[in-house]
């Protein structure tokens, strides 16, 4: 007689132990996850941030190696003749675009050339504001910058002018030299440009200045009652360019951009305009070509 068996019999506790096991493990195995996937975001965020901190102290060693001295910047304006140049702006705009804090003090020595080229008028423009923001450090680094030429003066034997005194237009600080003339600086952002427009408008028309209220702006200025001396001269007061009667005749436009970036368009009817590289870029030589380019070119507008 044959009995039949059920050869799964018997393999049941073994399938079922195998199960719990695989069960176990998948259940540590989430735990553990769960536990380092946190402290594996953590690693990768300060594994990052080690990086940027190292990438920005490689870039600004970088630029710092292939930046010439000042005292190299100094000499070289200083044996520049300026009778060279057939003429050269008096007034000069510089705007800046993608500005960054850490590039002040490479503004400042911008505008030392500048003034070493007797340019006495500078207006500086950024569009977000951040030159204008950090007003009292630009006129801390122009002032050693003035020191750094005045002592190269002394002790190399160069001819360089007397230094000026310098006034920062919108601003009022503590001025260390009386010079017999002045380096005026005025420093703009984009809320000086369109926006300094329209809230200086608007604020004309609410006063009713010189007549009465009408329906609408555009009346107002039909009728002559908000003529464009009057606007001008307000305008030119709510960004501390009253005391400027020149527009610029040079504008340099820095960071491979041709636009003006909303630089006070009412300023600039006859400027001309050059398009120069990056602030990190550009250079003494690169400043001097553009002076160089204004002086060659003819005039044939305009005063």
């Amino acid at each position: 007689m044959v009995h039949s068996t059920n050869s799964l019999g018997p393999q049941k506790p073994f399938l079922a132990q195998v199960s719990r096991e695989k069960c176990s493990k998948y259940i540590m195995s989430s735990y553990l996850e769960l536990f380092l996937g946190p402290i594996k975001v953590l690693a990768w965020l300060i594994l990052h941030f080690i990086w940027k901190i190292k990438k920005f102290e490689f870039q600004t060693l970088f630029r710092k190696s292939w930046e010439p001295s000042i005292y190299t910047e100094i000499k070289t304006l200083a044996q520049i003749s300026k009778e060279d140049f057939r003429k050269l702006p008096q007034h000069l705009a510089l705007v800046f675009h993608n500005f960054e804090e850490e590039q002040l003090l490479k503004v400042a020595r911008i505008i030392t050339w500048a003034w070493m080229m007797d340019i006495h008028i500078i207006s500086v423009y950024d569009e977000k504001g951040i030159i204008k923001t950090n007003a009292s450090r630009m006129h801390k680094f122009i002032t050693t910058l003035l020191e750094e030429v005045q002592a190269a003066q002394s002790a190399k034997n160069l001819k360089i002018k007397d230094l000026p005194s310098l006034k920062f237009c919108n601003f009022t600080f503590n001025n260390k030299f009386e010079g017999n003339y002045t380096l005026k600086i005025v420093l703009l952002g984009e809320d000086d440009g369109k926006q300094g427009i329209v809230s200086v408008t608007k604020d004309l028309f609410q006063k009713g200045l010189n007549y009465r209220p009408t329906n609408g702006l555009s009346e107002a200025f039909n009728n002559k009652a908000l003529d464009f001396v009057t606007w001008e001269t307000a305008i030119n007061k709510n960004v501390g360019l009253d005391w400027c009667d020149t527009e610029p005749e040079l504008m340099m436009v820095f960071g491979n951009v041709n636009s003006t970036l909303g630089f006070l368009p009412w300023h600039i009817r006859l400027t001309e305009i050059h398009w120069l590289p990056t602030l990190y870029a550009s250079t003494c030589a690169s400043f001097l070509e553009s002076l160089q380019k204004f002086s060659s070119c003819e005039r044939r507008v305009g005063a």
